[in-house]
């Protein structure tokens, strides 16, 4: 999923609930002719509209923040709020994970973390509980989780709940389409850690049926994507805890660099 910071996002002012739009790079705001009769209304207005656009809520903190204080503060990244951020665990019984285009819903039980900040709830679970009929290489979609606290994980929305029971909808800009492999395996999912990206796949061709990859896009010519460091593994839970090692470490030596020599600004190997 990207972190980079959108062109535009909706937001709302603090002070009065009016609807507005802000641009990158820019400070202060514009409104809109969408502005509604209430707070409420103008929220949900620019929620909606936000999700259309793929623009997750850590991309409209930091548009926030940057409107604001600026664009060269810590806030302004979408990243910082994913590092910091609290979040506490709920356990869900029973629930299903909606596909994110078709109407179906895949088997869902496990945790559920949530982070409240300005009134809203983000929501995230592990990789590990997602279908292996959703994240998998017969899947027509491939997951692009989160980097959160060093961990990969998929942001999800709350669509039903009741006592008993909590669907669950993958948010908008967290999967795609496009398919990729890397020689027999398909890609299921796909993470940026700063200028890296580290791939998690699947080849039922192969002995070892799951791999997991590295890649630098800024090293790459002809755009052609080039992976390599390939750790194959024979089993699904030990694949993904090979990929969450594996953005951890990425995310751990990044930091290192950015400390030792901030001019470097995180150019990774």
């Amino acid at each position: 999923m990207s972190l980079k910071l959108p062109e535009v996002c909706f937001s709302t002012l603090p002070t009065t609930g009016e609807l507005v739009l802000l641009k990158r790079g820019e400070r202060g705001y514009y409104r809109t002719d969408l502005n509604g009769e209430n707070r409420e209304q103008n929220q949900m207005t620019a929620e909606e509209n936000n999700r259309k656009l793929g623009i997750n809520k850590p991309q409209r903190l930091a548009m926030e923040c940057g409107s604001m204080f600026g664009w060269k503060v810590p806030g302004a990244d979408p990243q910082t709020y994913l590092d910091t951020m609290e979040f506490f665990p709920n356990w869900v019984d029973r629930g299903q994970l909606k596909h994110p285009i078709l109407s179906i819903g895949y088997p869902f039980q496990g945790h559920l973390f949530q982070n409240i900040t300005a009134g809203e709830v983000i929501s995230y679970i592990g990789l590990d509980r997602v279908s292996e009929h959703l994240m998998g290489e017969d899947s027509d979609v491939v997951m692009l989780p989160d980097l959160v606290k060093g961990k990969p994980m998929l942001p999800v929305r709350v669509i039903f709940e009741n006592e008993f029971v909590k669907n669950l909808a993958i948010e908008e800009g967290a999967s795609t389409r496009e398919q990729e492999k890397v020689g027999d395996y398909s890609i299921i999912a796909r993470i940026h850690v700063g200028r890296a990206e580290l791939a998690l796949g699947e080849s039922a061709r192969n002995p070892s049926r799951f791999g997991t990859w590295k890649r630098i896009p800024e090293n790459e010519k002809g755009g052609q994507h080039e992976f390599f460091w390939g750790h194959y593994l024979n089993d699904r839970d030990t694949a993904l805890k090979d990929f969450e090692n594996r953005v951890q470490e990425e995310k751990e030596y990044q930091d290192l660099i950015v400390q030792q020599n901030p001019k470097r600004n995180g150019k990774v190997r």
